[in-house]
């Protein structure tokens, strides 16, 4: 009784990893708008003066460190939760509904991840 699937139930690992795919493209796009004074899109923040506005340039420094530690972050357990449950359809498990949530999540992290590795470079490259 115990390897019966439910038919009205998604895998919770699918929602997850669409979930935090969602949530790594959302951080990554925050991340590279709050990036100050980048020379190519918008620049929501422009250029602080760190002797005059400290508690200012601190707290954006910190958010911007936030913001890029939760999109590796929510990217990386997205990708493995997407190659979970595709490893577990692939066994001969078997999901009747969320089939393509799990890959759609897997994409998203990876695209996330791609964004940012894309982005650090072009501006490393810029400065």
């Amino acid at each position: 009784m115990k390897d019966i699937v439910k038919e009205d139930k998604y895998n919770k690992t699918s929602i997850e990893s669409f979930v935090l795919g969602i949530l790594a493209m959302l951080s990554s796009s925050a991340f590279f708008l709050l990036m100050p004074n980048k020379p190519f899109g918008l620049n929501i923040i422009g250029p602080i003066n760190i002797n005059e506005e400290f508690n200012i340039f601190v707290f954006f420094l910190f958010l911007i460190l936030l913001l890029g530690v939760l999109s590796i972050g929510s990217s990386i357990v997205a990708i493995v939760f997407g190659i979970k449950d595709f490893r577990g359809i692939y066994r001969g498990a078997y999901i009747i509904k969320g089939k393509a949530i799990y890959i759609i999540g897997a994409a998203l992290g990876v695209a996330s991840i791609i964004f940012i590795i894309i982005f650090m470079i072009a501006l490393n490259g810029q400065l």
